[in-house]
């Protein structure tokens, strides 16, 4: 089990190779749908802790830091994700931060290290890129499909998971709760892999509420990040919204990207259209829906800016 001194280390460790900015202010929106339900509306800037290991993925890496550092020199890290990830972003600074050999396993078989900036970045960082197809890669999300791919492989590897969500980054993410120093009734967020807001919910006591506004389409995602989250925590303090993907993962509509045009416009902010676009948007919605109780105070994570432009 982790504890606070490892978290403190972790972090001591990685403020002594990149500047880190913890912990994130916190910015309000006069929204006015919060302004007509007397809703007090704040942002958390995580997308402002890191230029190197952006947004929530500094917090979900740091959890990682400890059992990397215990590992021996010869083990290497494996992860995967898509093109564009800021996982591979990240990852691939943390492994070299580390002094870590990193291999990635990328979607996308058409693909190679000069397909764009990201994976440029990353190959320059000595990460070593694997491209699959994307019905390989479908099957080496799972936990027999990517054992049975480093069965072939002739070292010994860490797996650090897509997106970097598994028990190892609860207690880092959880920190964001203790962070807030503001009396709140609910946090909100947009949710991927969903380790970002397990960490939340392990860190959050009643009466608050984690809502997490998810941006799968389909219904296997959407089952197997309520698998992940009930297999993370017991506690009962969270709900999913379903309502605002926009058609899918990378899906967007012209009312989407005015709505965040204007936001970003008005109050100096970042906004990635994938993930932290969707949920301010379905955050809007539900106040205007009645669904946050008139007078409360609700405090939405920017997990992440607008995508990596290197």
């Amino acid at each position: 089990m982790k504890t606070n001194t490892d978290y403190q280390s972790a972090l001591e460790l990685i403020s002594q190779l990149t500047p880190i900015n913890l912990p994130s202010t916190l910015q309000r929106l006069n929204l006015p749908s919060a302004k007509k339900y007397n809703i007090n509306l704040y942002v958390k800037r995580d997308d402002l802790v890191s230029s190197q290991l952006p947004g929530n993925k500094l917090r979900k890496l740091l959890g990682y830091v400890p059992a990397i550092q215990a590992l021996p020199k010869t083990t290497e890290l494996l992860t995967m994700g898509g093109a564009y990830s800021s996982h591979i972003f990240a990852a691939a600074n943390i492994a070299n931060l580390l002094g870590r050999k990193i291999n990635i396993i990328v979607r996308g078989q058409e693909l190679n290290a000069n397909s764009n900036s990201i994976l440029k970045h990353a190959a320059s960082k000595g990460a070593a890129l694997t491209f699959v197809s994307r019905a390989e890669y479908a099957k080496l999300r799972k936990p027999e499909g990517l054992s049975g791919w480093l069965q072939s492989k002739s070292v010994n590897m860490f797996i650090v998971p897509e997106g970097g969500s598994s028990h190892y980054s609860l207690s880092s993410c959880a920190k964001i709760v203790g962070e807030i120093d503001i009396d709140f009734d609910y946090i909100a967020l947009p949710v991927g892999t969903g380790g970002t807001l397990a960490g939340i919910v392990s860190g959050l006591s009643l009466p608050r509420q984690a809502v997490g506004y998810t941006v799968f389409k389909d219904s296997g995602g959407y089952t197997e990040l309520k698998s992940n989250l009930t297999s993370w925590s017991n506690k009962a303090n969270w709900s999913l919204q379903n309502e605002y993907h926009f058609g899918g993962f990378g899906a967007r509509t012209v009312d989407l990207e005015r709505f965040t045009q204007d936001i970003e416009s008005e109050y100096n902010l970042s906004l990635n259209l994938d993930y932290t676009a969707k949920c301010l948007y379905g955050l809007n919605r539900d106040i205007l829906l009645g669904r946050y109780n008139r007078g409360s105070t609700v405090v939405m994570v920017v997990t992440g800016g607008a995508p990596l432009t290197l």
